[in-house]
């Protein structure tokens, strides 16, 4: 029983194809990476006024806001990226598989 080839295992190939999934995936691309660079253009200008109002509302005198501009807009940036991508994978490109008319 330990020897047998009628048992098959992981590595043989008759049960490799028999395990072998017959469905066809169905992936379409999507609006995702146009959704993350919205994202990023739209948390950059909004991090950049944020950081730079912030800066400007400090008693300090003469003082020089450019680091928290930068600060502002990169941390609004990689904020609403993610956002962005994951609104902008809910739109498909293109007409829907199996159709055949054109949009």
């Amino acid at each position: 029983m330990l020897f047998d080839r009628a048992q098959g295992g992981p590595l043989q190939r008759s049960l490799a194809e028999a395990a072998r999934d017959t469905t066809r995936r169905q992936i379409r691309p999507t609006y995702w990476k146009e959704g993350a660079l919205i994202g990023v253009v739209l948390g950059t200008i909004g991090g950049a006024l944020v950081g730079h109002g912030l800066c400007g509302m400090s008693e300090e005198f003469h003082k020089d806001c450019t680091g928290s501009l930068f600060l502002g807009g990169l941390l609004g940036a990689v904020l609403l990226a993610v956002p962005g991508a994951l609104i902008g994978g809910q739109f498909p490109k293109g007409p829907p598989a199996g159709s055949d008319r054109p949009d």
